[in-house]
């Protein structure tokens, strides 16, 4: 089945009660642009359930783009933000007796790159956070947000890393920004090891307070299924090198 097409930077898209099986879109926004989707209307049924139908958002542009985000039940989703100008969202009734009904507004915002006053907000299950600025201007901040949905661990490896002061530093909170407890700090140019957490959020920070101005790193990140299939309110880590 071929997906519907949608461009522009704004529309609305989803499903009635009409005998269906399944639906698809593909969302592409102008370069340079990111999607969001915001749910105007929301209806799974109270005994809804995954096996019976599914909304699965994949962020770029088609189904073998990374997950974003699946729902499954009558939980009201909140916004999704793609990380790039195309999303593909896929509708599947496998249950003739589902009765699912939505309307997802799409629209476009401009990507941050995670350095000035607004950190970067990543989500979807696997991508590469790079900063090789030489030179850069010296007490520059940078945050980046990973955000993956429930049951997922994140884990981070380091492509690169190589700090010309011991006052420019990487760390990492357990949380959404800055105030959330620190777990890990890394300066210098040894590059750190993989660590495996077992949240799904957490927050990198790089902040340069030295002489020197050059500095290159590559830290990917992708999610895995939690070992013991629970959600886990804090990222702790958990396996570290």
């Amino acid at each position: 089945m071929s997906p519907m097409h949608l461009g522009g930077s704004m529309g609305v898209f989803g499903t009635t009660l009409d005998n269906f099986t399944e639906c698809s879109w593909k969302i592409q926004v102008p370069n340079k642009k990111i999607v969001r989707l915001h749910f105007l209307k929301y209806t799974f049924g109270n005994n809804s359930t995954c096996s019976s139908q599914t909304i699965n958002v994949y962020n770029g542009p088609d189904y073998k783009a990374p997950l974003l985000h699946s729902f499954c039940n009558d939980v009201w989703p909140g916004d999704l933000i793609s990380s790039g100008n195309e999303v593909f969202v896929y509708y599947v009734r496998r249950d003739p007796e589902a009765d699912a009904v939505f309307r997802i507004k799409y629209s476009t915002d401009v990507p941050s790159q995670g350095c000035g006053d607004e950190p970067a907000v990543i989500r979807g299950s696997k991508g590469t956070i790079e900063f090789n600025e030489v030179p850069f201007e010296n007490r520059m901040k940078c945050g980046w947000n990973i955000q993956l949905y429930d049951n997922r661990q994140i884990w981070l490896h380091f492509t690169s890393f190589r700090l010309e002061d011991s006052t420019d530093c990487i760390t990492i909170f357990d949380g959404n920004d800055t105030t959330a407890p620190e777990l890990r700090k890394f300066c210098g140019n040894d590059r750190p090891g993989d660590i495996t957490c077992s949240g799904n959020v957490l927050f990198i920070s790089f902040f340069s307070d030295g002489s020197r101005v050059h500095a290159n790193f590559e830290i990917r990140y992708r999610a895995i299924v939690q070992v013991d299939g629970k959600s886990h309110a804090r990222c702790k880590c958990i396996n570290s090198t």
